[in-house]
C-alpha cells in the first residue's frame, strides 16, 4: 500500500527516463519490482528481475524513512541499513521523483 501512495505522488515530468530496480524489505519477507517510466511508477510483489538494473535491500522503517519523510539514504547505505546491489543511483532517482506532502492544505475551499 506504501509503494501505490508512492506512485500518486510520482512528479510525471521527472519520471521520464525508464528504469526499473528489485526492492526487497528483508523484515516483512516482501520483494517488489519497481518499474518507473511514461510518468508512472508501477510495482509488482512478489516478483523480481535478474535484468533489473539494481537490487535494493532494506527494513520497512527505511523504506518511509527515506522515500516519504525525506530523510537522506546515503548515509543508511554506509551503515549498512541499505544495501543496494549495482546502479546505487536508481533509488536515488526513485526518491527524487516522489513530491513532498504540504502539511497544512485547505480541507475545505470556499
Amino acid at each position: 500500500m506504501l509503494l501505490d501512495f508512492a506512485a500518486v505522488r510520482v512528479n510525471p515530468e521527472k519520471a521520464a527516463e525508464p528504469f526499473k530496480f528489485n526492492l526487497e524489505l528483508i523484515d516483512r519477507n516482501e520483494k517488489h519490482l519497481i518499474t518507473v517510466g511514461n510518468g508512472v511508477l508501477i510495482h509488482e510483489e512478489g516478483i523480481s528481475d535478474p535484468k533489473a538494473g539494481a537490487t535494493v535491500r532494506m527494513k520497512r522503517p527505511d523504506l518511509l524513512m527515506t522515500l516519504f519523510v525525506g530523510m537522506p539514504f546515503q548515509p543508511r547505505v554506509e551503515s549498512g541499513d541499505i544495501a543496494i546491489k549495482g546502479d546505487a543511483t536508481l533509488y536515488a532517482a526513485l526518491v527524487g521523483l516522489i513530491e513532498p506532502l504540504a502539511p497544512n492544505f485547505p480541507v475545505v475551499t470556499p
